[in-house]
């Protein structure tokens, strides 16, 4: 089985049976042609690499006093695709941030608990972006 050895700045190194390379088509496109990725590949890896098609995205975090997925529905992970005629609306329930209070200190000021707490008095961010039609 073939392996690949990834060198890293300062000199530590690995060795892997198989390597994901995470980046968008524009940073592949930049990598250099003689590069030890692209100089000596495979034909079938170029041809993958070729393949590469970027699809624009962004996400956003709409922030909710009441966290009500998690307040009222006791979500703390998962994903969800909205049943609509309209733009594909999906989104994470477990990426968002929380602040879920647990108390009140001596001054009245909320005590944070530091984690989510499903059925908790949250507020929150939920993870939203448009999906792929």
């Amino acid at each position: 089985r073939a392996a690949s050895r990834l060198i890293f700045a300062g000199g530590r190194s690995v060795t892997a049976s198989k390597v994901l390379l995470n980046l968008p088509s524009n940073a592949i496109e930049y990598l250099s042609r003689d590069s030890t990725l692209l100089g000596s590949s495979s034909a079938a890896v170029r041809r993958l690499l070729g393949a590469v098609t970027t699809i624009p995205m962004v996400k956003v975090y709409a922030w909710y006093d009441d966290a009500w997925w998690s307040t009222k529905l006791g979500l703390m992970e998962g994903a969800f695709t909205a049943a609509t005629d309209g733009a594909p609306l999906e989104g994470r329930y477990h990426d968002g941030p929380q602040r879920c209070v647990v108390g009140r200190d001596t001054a009245g000021d909320p005590v944070y608990s530091g984690k989510k707490i499903a059925y908790g008095n949250c507020s929150g961010a939920l993870e939203v972006y448009y999906g792929i039609a």
